[in-house]
């Protein structure tokens, strides 16, 4: 079971140095979060007992990425995840198979320890739907070396 969770706090609230944590056999573990102005977004991997925590560290996990759907249709979307075990800075880009950039999600910015969520509508940088086909997501370090990749596919 996975899926991806998003909060969102009060204009006026914010937040403040949140945090997502998971309860494993009595220990509890970040899970991290990605923060976008006033909502912070991690994806759900397993079930279980999960705390939202200010100012709260731990231990990350290895880093992994995930997308939610494999398959998007048109007009629809795709969540992409991953998790660091320390946080680094990097971007998020979309290829074609091919190997030509389709989009780039983030520009370099910094990625938190732990999960960093986010969300491709299935459309290239110019804003038009992309044609139906075979995609690679790519998570890049700050010195643009691919550190994840994972292939996704858009049908109509």
């Amino acid at each position: 079971v996975a899926g991806t969770f998003n909060f969102s706090a009060t204009p006026s609230a914010g937040l403040p140095n949140l945090a997502m944590f998971r309860l494993d056999g009595g220990q509890w573990f970040l899970v991290g979060g990605s923060r976008d102005s006033d909502k912070l977004a991690f994806t759900l991997r397993n079930p279980g007992r999960y705390s939202l925590v200010q100012g709260g560290t731990g231990s990350g996990q290895d880093a992994d990425l995930a997308c939610f759907p494999r398959v998007a249709t048109l007009g629809s979307g795709l969540y992409i995840s991953f998790s660091l075990t320390q946080g680094k800075s990097g971007r998020v880009r979309v290829y074609h198979v091919g190997g030509a950039p389709i989009r780039e999600l983030t520009g370099v910015r910094a990625f938190n320890t732990g999960d960093n969520t986010f969300y491709w509508n299935c459309r290239s940088e110019n804003g038009t739907l992309v044609a139906p086909g075979v995609y690679v997501i790519v998570v890049e370090d700050s010195a643009f070396n691919r550190i994840l990749q994972k292939v996704v596919s858009v049908i109509r």
